[in-house]
């Protein structure tokens, strides 16, 4: 121990080992301390990164991350693709088999959705039965059929949950040259589209070049 290091001499020889066993107690008992803090804050990003009953991202933490890849997409002219979709007929669900079941649902789209997506794409909920994408560089046809994916496995998920169904807009472009918040609102127009004409589908639009 430090005290034997010393050189300190004591009146009986066990006091350096029971000064050694104390300070090694309380290195232990601090260095957990550290660690549980450390977990803790972890947990409290974690937990406000999420929507707490999908465990997606919630709508503050993906409009971040979305403006990080948008910055990004800038930089190396990466294409970038951005879906807008929610659920058709969800309040019919809740109204005639109860919130508990429209919970369910909710539930289960993000399941589906994190079984089918790359590790690369973000997916969050917004709020509601609204849900989000963000599909960084992928190619226009990529970003169609991920959409087409997107819809199916929405509407596989959907089969214990009638009448709810799933309508979808993408809108991608070559290289973001506009705000996050802009290219989800048009992703989110082109979703109303499908509302409009009769629910259930996948509208995608392409942006070659966008002004501010």
């Amino acid at each position: 121990s430090a005290d034997s290091m010393a050189e300190r001499h004591f009146r009986a020889a066990w006091i350096p080992f029971a000064n050694g066993f104390t300070q090694l107690v309380t290195y232990c008992f601090v260095s957990y301390l550290v660690l549980y803090i450390k977990d803790l804050l972890v947990l409290e990003i974690e937990l406000a990164n999420r929507d707490g009953l999908t465990k997606l991202l919630n709508r503050r933490a993906f409009l971040e991350l979305g403006e990080a890849e948008v910055d990004r997409s800038r930089r190396y002219g990466h294409s970038i693709a951005v879906v807008f979709f929610d659920l058709d007929d969800f309040k019919r669900l809740n109204d005639t088999r109860g919130h508990k079941v429209g919970d369910q649902a909710l539930q289960a789209v993000a399941t589906a959705l994190r079984n089918e997506l790359r590790s690369t794409d973000h997916v969050a909920r917004l709020g509601g039965d609204e849900f989000a994408v963000l599909l960084p560089e992928l190619n226009f046809g990529a970003a169609k059929d991920a959409g087409d994916k997107i819809t199916r496995a929405v509407d596989r998920a959907m089969k214990k949950f009638p009448p709810v169904s799933v309508s979808v807009g993408i809108s991608w472009y070559e290289a973001a040259e506009n705000e996050f918040s802009t290219m989800l609102a048009s992703a989110d127009a082109l979703m109303y589209e499908i509302k409009r004409e009769g629910k259930h589908g996948v509208r995608i639009t392409r942006n070659s070049k966008l002004t501010n």
